[in-house]
């Protein structure tokens, strides 16, 4: 579980995005299918919103949480945080279930909470796969693809049967979709390709790999993908891109 859910972008949720009184739609996303992001926020700040009776104030305190889960060295402070926005978030989709959103914050959290909290992680598989399943279903391209994203990374590092869920051919379905929603999504691509690996594809997952280097640069992307994605195309193609692209 440790790695699933730390390439996964950050759900920034911003306040008063959604109509008032549309609760049980998602929250509004940006042009290109990403959650619009906020400037970085305090604790007091998230617990301020998550005060509040409305859905998008505490879903926005969910997002806050996860945000500052992800920034903390301490392993305890960083599980604290996660499962405060896992509780708003997980509450937010029992009231209201057709809210895409709640559901893929509460999966993602519960990835948190299980990536800082391993021992309880196997436990909370299940918790993750049944909100990004329903995640998917109402709103496939929440985060470019991202509840297809959770669902590929999780069967992708959980153990397989009869211990838990672990399937790579799965997974392999799942980021297939996740790129089809958003092709330009390298955290997409690069799932692909590591379960295409998994499952002795290794001339596919090169392919998938390709693309990456016509949109992916240094600059434009996060540092641990960059990486991640220099060490697969050259342990996967054999060989290394060119900084401008391609070989």
């Amino acid at each position: 579980m440790a790695r699933a859910f730390i390439s996964l972008a950050a759900l920034l949720l911003a306040a008063g995005c959604a109509v008032h009184g549309a609760a049980n739609a998602p929250l509004r996303q940006a042009g290109d299918g990403s959650l619009p992001e906020f400037a970085p926020c305090r604790s007091e700040q998230a617990d301020q919103w998550a005060a509040e009776q409305a859905l998008n104030a505490r879903l926005r305190a969910a997002g806050c949480f996860a945000r500052l889960a992800e920034a903390e060295p301490d392993a305890g402070r960083g599980l604290a945080w996660a499962k405060k926005g896992q509780r708003l978030a997980l509450d937010g989709a029992e009231q209201y279930p057709a809210n895409a959103t709640a559901h893929y914050l509460a999966a993602y959290l519960t990835g948190l909470a299980a990536e800082r909290e391993p021992v309880q992680g196997l436990s909370l598989v299940p918790i993750i796969q049944e909100q990004a399943r329903v995640a998917a279903e109402l709103s496939p391209s929440l985060d470019n693809g991202g509840p297809h994203r959770i669902l590929g990374e999780l069967l992708l590092q959980a153990p397989g049967f009869p211990v838990s869920i672990g399937d790579p051919f799965a997974a392999v379905e799942h980021f297939r979709e996740a790129v089809r929603l958003a092709p330009d999504h390298v955290d997409n691509r690069l799932g692909w390709a590591e379960s295409l690996l998994e499952t002795d594809q290794g001339e596919q997952a090169c392919r998938v790999l390709e693309p990456v280097w016509k949109f992916a640069q240094p600059s434009n992307i996060s540092s641990a993908s960059w990486k991640r994605a220099l060490r697969l195309f050259n342990s996967i193609c054999k060989r290394i891109p060119s900084e401008s692209g391609g070989e």
